[in-house]
């Protein structure tokens, strides 16, 4: 009766800004071929919700509808408190906006050379990581920094090792390769509840692969037949 909003339309959205530079540059050194350069990669999203459709109504109130419920948090449910009112209208950010952002900066060589049959090659990247979060809300359950402007910086250092060798006798082919790589969490994985706060989860660590693979293949015109061992650990 006073214009509220029982029931509204929501748009969930993600603008996203993604954008990459590559150096890459090529030498041949004393029978090395080398490829090697540098890399920066950004990846960055905004999340919100926006009020699409009030369905008749006036206005939305901008709260949160599970801490109110709740015995503990009942009293601590403003989504906004940048927002001097709960009212929203239609086209307004609502519920939660935050942004997450991921930087990543490498450095990477491949060499490859040949010797007596044999075939080498042996890659590298070193790269750094870092993800933040920035709140656009600042939620009464969490307020201040705890929720509204950036968070701590996660960081990472996910390099990796690459190494192939392989060998040609007539029709068979033999090959051997390892490979020892980190992996950063995603963003998401980073915070304990990225719609809510900038907290970080505790004891972040970069994940970690290492392969090997044997590989055999038998090749005549009209018939290949080719077989592998492989091991992976993460």
């Amino acid at each position: 009766r006073d214009g509220t909003a029982v029931y509204a339309v929501e748009n969930r959205r993600s603008n996203t800004i993604i954008g990459d530079i590559v150096a890459k540059f090529t030498s041949r050194l004393r029978g090395f071929d080398i490829d090697y350069g540098a890399l920066v990669d950004l990846d960055s999203r905004r999340e919100f919700k926006v009020v699409d459709d009030l369905l008749g109504a006036d206005h939305l109130t901008d709260i949160d509808y599970f801490i109110r419920d709740d015995a503990t948090y009942g009293t601590k449910y403003r989504n906004n408190l940048r927002n001097s009112s709960l009212d929203v209208k239609q086209g307004d950010h609502y519920s939660y906006d935050y942004r997450l952002t991921r930087l990543n900066l490498a450095l990477f060589g491949v060499a490859r050379w040949s010797y007596t049959g044999f075939d080498f090659e042996l890659g590298a990247n070193l790269s750094y990581v870092t993800i933040l979060r920035r709140g656009y809300f600042e939620k009464e359950l969490f307020a201040g920094q705890r929720s509204y402007g950036p968070s701590r910086s996660a960081n990472f250092s996910p390099s990796s090792i690459n190494a192939l060798c392989s060998y040609n006798l007539g029709n068979h082919h033999f090959r051997a390769s390892f490979t020892t790589r980190g992996d950063a969490p995603t963003e998401e994985a980073v915070f304990l509840q990225a719609e809510y706060n900038n907290r970080l989860v505790e004891n972040l660590v970069t994940g970690l692969t290492i392969a090997t693979e044997l590989g055999y293949e038998y090749s005549r015109s009209n018939l290949t037949v080719s077989t592998s061992l492989f091991l992976a650990h993460h």
